[in-house]
């Protein structure tokens, strides 16, 4: 009876350890999987707000010149320009956004197309030289 009883508590041991491993693995994958989602929406917000941010400073500009992975432009006092440099943008020699694999500047029609990519992916914002932004 007490090999019994030994052989239930042995058992009963075992399946709450198994279960344990089980939920502990299940807790790391989950916290792993936050991680990633984390930088996926931390790198996408950066380069979206990298991009509003050009945006808003190409529309007060007078003369705005297209290079390959740069953008000079004047305004009413200064030029300033945004040129990819070593996976880094900058933006009048500061950094302006870092560990980015790509800048394109492109002219279509009389607009600019903007893209930046980040490690996975890419985002693109057309900038409207003549006429309303919607």
């Amino acid at each position: 009876m007490k090999s019994f009883a030994m052989l239930e508590f042995l058992v009963g041991l075992m399946v709450f350890a198994i279960i344990s491993v089980i939920c502990t693995k299940l807790a790391f994958y989950a916290k792993k999987q936050e991680v990633v989602i984390f930088d996926l929406a931390y790198n996408f917000l950066e380069i979206q707000n990298a991009l509003i941010q050009i945006s808003h400073l190409l529309d007060n500009a007078s003369k705005i010149i297209l290079e390959d992975s740069k953008i000079i432009w004047h305004d009413e006092e200064n030029k300033h320009e945004i040129f990819f440099d070593n996976q880094t943008l900058f933006l009048d020699g500061f950094v302006m956004l870092e560990g980015i694999f790509g800048f394109e500047v492109r002219e279509i029609k009389e607009d600019i197309l903007l893209k930046i990519c980040g490690k996975k992916s890419c985002l693109m914002r057309m900038h409207l030289r003549y006429g309303d932004t919607y």
